[in-house]
């Protein structure tokens, strides 16, 4: 029997250029003494589709025995693509399909949810010198056709994820000028909670931090204005409040001690995941988040 987890288990992120490999992955998890994993389900992590079947069970089996919290990251993949909502039905079609074979990967290593991301559409020529956020560029019923048709999507998924006793974690996306040409919904808090409505038994939140530090607002301000009883899990990793950059922790202004305070105050218990692009930063990170995790936990 495993022991239960900690308030806030110290976790990690699947990169798939990283560790394409999900066992080796979750070994070298178990190496560095991480207590939760977030895998990732794309169509070339397991282009076979053997992780659906005995593959998956077997990895699922080898975390719960070493006590590993499990999530799974649905795919966001823009060379496929993976968009759910696109305006191209063919694209949300096969979206839809994606996403739904991340559902039953999820089911079949037995993760706690499935971390969602939302819709984007691409704003071409993009003023640089224009510092409005690019969803404040387009016409309000384009964005809000756009929104509809994720939330469509997403009451879909639902009723599959329902059916395998799986939640989904909506993830919130960041905005910018900065932001390469693309729009997104969900990015404000707003958007969350207009998400959230949609099927409140089944939607929790994943509040991806660095994410929402580019928008220039304090996580606890963030999840005051969503709910922080919605918080499933969480994304970590910095920037300097201008854009999504993935910095290792420490490098930018994310203020992460000050968000665990509030988080332990408010008996708050989601794991963190940092969400680094290579080996090295995720280590560095590692350490400085267990820093801050002794520091806000200790009595």
């Amino acid at each position: 029997m495993s022991l239960p987890l900690p308030q806030f288990p110290l976790g990690a992120v699947q990169d798939g250029k990283a560790f394409p490999d999900h066992g080796q992955f979750l070994q070298q998890a178990l190496a560095w003494q991480f207590q939760w994993v977030e895998f990732k389900y794309e169509r070339s992590l397991d282009p076979q589709t053997l992780l659906l079947g005995k593959a998956g069970q077997a990895l699922g089996r080898r975390a719960a025995d070493a006590g590993i919290g499990i999530s799974v990251h649905a795919p966001y993949d823009e060379r496929e693509p993976i968009n759910l909502g696109d305006a191209d039905p063919a694209v949300r079609s096969q979206s839809r399909g994606m996403v739904q074979r991340s559902i039953h990967f999820a089911a079949n290593v037995k993760a706690r949810y499935v971390t969602l991301h939302g819709v984007y559409s691409w704003l071409r020529d993009v003023d640089g010198a224009h510092q409005l956020p690019l969803r404040l560029r387009i016409p309000g019923a384009q964005y809000e056709d756009m929104q509809q048709r994720f939330q469509e999507d997403l009451v879909w998924l639902c009723s599959e994820a329902a059916a395998v006793n799986i939640h989904l974690a909506v993830e919130n996306f960041y905005d910018s000028p900065l932001a390469r040409g693309k729009v997104k919904f969900p990015v404000r808090p707003d958007h969350v909670k207009q998400c959230l409505r949609m099927a409140p038994q089944s939607v929790k939140f994943m509040y991806d931090l660095g994410h929402g530090n580019s928008l220039g607002l304090h996580p606890a301000d963030y999840l005051d204005m969503v709910g922080p009883e919605h918080v499933v899990g969480t994304h970590v990793h910095d920037n300097d409040g201008s854009q999504d950059r993935h910095w290792t922790l420490g490098q930018g202004n994310l203020d992460l001690c000050g968000f665990l305070h509030y988080a332990k105050a408010r008996e708050l218990s989601f794991p963190l995941n940092l969400e680094m692009k290579n080996e090295q930063d995720l280590r560095q990170s590692q350490r400085v988040l267990r820093r801050c995790i002794d520091f806000v936990t200790t009595p």
